[in-house]
């Protein structure tokens, strides 16, 4: 998961294309306790979530996904 920046001298994700965000698995699982995250997760996740303005471009999307394909049945709460 992570290599050693020679550049930086710091450790940094060796794929970060293989990660999730906001999954903390690998520090949970690290024996050492070498794997650390900054702050709340969930914290960072939301912003990350508002800064971006992902439901509404997940929602336009959506949207036209179902014009595309209007046999699709979507459940929308709101």
């Amino acid at each position: 998961m992570f290599k050693w920046s020679l550049s930086g001298n710091v450790p940094i994700v060796a794929d970060p294309g293989s990660c999730v965000l906001g999954c903390t698995t690998c520090g949970k699982l690290c024996p050492e306790d070498a794997i650390t995250f900054p702050g709340d997760p969930m914290e960072f996740v939301g912003k990350i979530v508002r800064e971006n303005r992902i439901f509404p471009a997940v929602r336009m999307e959506l949207d036209e996904r179902l014009k595309r394909h209007p046999d699709h049945a979507v459940r929308r709460d709101r």
